[in-house]
């Protein structure tokens, strides 16, 4: 799978052509259920929840509309299960492998910024980031996505609280910052900027937001001893 990052972008590889795909999940029910995930989070990401298309994903993977009902009961259970098993798991296991135990959150955080920015695709500003698109989407008429995508950011925003005041008892970090407000903060920010850019189609918002950012972690950075 591809990985949601810090600038909201969602790089999954399109799925081989019918053939090959189905003589990998003809016989096996999971590798069939992780093509149709595969191929909707890519539709999802592109067109939205709502206008992505199940006779396209149903084309792109090769698998029948029965086979996709076995697993699914429905568009909207599909979609919740990309929610939480593709967006949910590809954002926060970059947040989880950068905010280890014992790094320094600030340091932490500055480089996975750097990374984002390196492997950011076409798809990162054409795109945007898949929970900020379903938030403005779906969050105001639907209740299951609604809280499917608060429970992510919640999730996104204790880590990186959890980080900082890690990052205070050990004397990294500022010790009067307000670590949740801050993880709000830098939260905010970040989906802030993906849809400025997707809006703009205009990827030096997103460098000039990640500089600002940049800028005000330093500021976390505790003062050294003289």
């Amino acid at each position: 799978m591809g990985r949601v990052g810090i600038t909201g972008s969602l790089d999954i590889k399109p799925t081989v052509r019918y053939v090959c795909l189905m003589s990998r999940t003809a016989h096996n029910p999971e590798a069939t259920r992780r093509a149709l995930l595969k191929s909707a989070a890519v539709q999802i990401h592109r067109h939205g929840f709502q206008a992505a298309s199940l006779e396209a994903i149903l084309a792109e993977t090769g698998v029948t509309k029965g086979a996709l009902y076995h697993h699914f009961r429905n568009k909207h259970e599909l979609g919740l299960a990309v929610l939480h098993e593709v967006f949910r798991e590809d954002m926060l296991r970059d947040w989880r492998e950068a905010l280890g135990e014992g790094d320094h959150p600030v340091e932490a955080i500055l480089a996975l910024l750097e990374r984002q920015q390196r492997g950011a695709s076409a798809c990162s500003v054409e795109c945007g980031c898949p929970l900020n698109n379903l938030a403005q989407e779906m969050a105001s008429v639907d209740e299951p996505f609604r809280v499917a995508i608060e429970e992510i950011m919640s999730t996104w925003r204790g880590l990186i609280a959890s980080a900082l005041e890690r990052g205070q008892r050990a004397g990294m970090v500022r010790p009067g910052a307000d670590a949740a407000g801050e993880a709000v903060f830098i939260t905010s920010l970040i989906e802030g900027a993906a849809g400025a850019a997707k809006t703009a189609r205009d990827p030096d918002l997103l460098r000039q937001a990640t500089t600002v950012l940049a800028s005000h972690l330093e500021s976390l950075r505790a003062e050294r001893p003289a």
